[in-house]
């Protein structure tokens, strides 16, 4: 889950994007971050560090990229417990196909049993799978949530190497 810059609220869905930062609302980019998250980091080292995640390795199996974020949906049921959700994945196109295949088998073996979410869900997760198995995936840039996650790790580094220098400056 991200967090607004801003306003610090939790943004689940939707939002906008400003580089590695996430805000609830326009009225809260145009306003620009507060607090730790006033910790600017450039959109071009950003951009640039997303792009050798992108060309880089795959971290799942080591094969060549193009790396980026894919996500595989799944639900399982037992009488009147059903439990869904979708997970995300930072690995190549070959590592995301299987994660889908594998999350839609689960899904179609475990999924029915849950009345009556069970068989709401699982057609759903079912069909989000196939959808992202049969459709074009763009290759030729990192995503924009690949960059915003980028853009997050480098912030926390940032913070976090702060916090570290502040510390030893005080003696602790």
């Amino acid at each position: 889950m991200q967090i607004c810059a801003r306003c610090h609220k939790s943004v689940t869905t939707g939002g906008k994007w400003d580089g590695p930062l996430r805000y609830c609302s326009k009225e809260c980019l145009e306003a620009g971050p507060t607090g730790p998250f006033a910790v600017q980091i450039s959109r071009e080292t950003v951009d640039r560090e997303a792009w050798k995640v992108h060309q880089g390795s795959c971290p799942v199996c080591g094969g060549r990229g193009p790396v980026d974020v894919h996500r595989s949906h799944w639900a399982w049921s037992a009488l009147i417990a059903t439990w869904w959700n979708s997970t995300r994945h930072i690995c190549c196109i070959a590592c995301a196909h299987r994660s889908l295949r594998k999350d839609t088998a689960f899904t179609l073996l475990l999924g029915w049993w849950g009345f009556p979410f069970g068989l709401i869900i699982t057609p759903i997760q079912v069909f989000r799978n196939v959808r992202a198995l049969m459709s074009s995936m763009e290759t030729s840039r990192p995503s924009p949530e690949l960059v915003g996650l980028v853009g997050s790790e480098l912030t926390h580094n940032a913070l976090v190497s702060a916090g570290e220098a502040s510390l030893r400056s005080t003696g602790h």
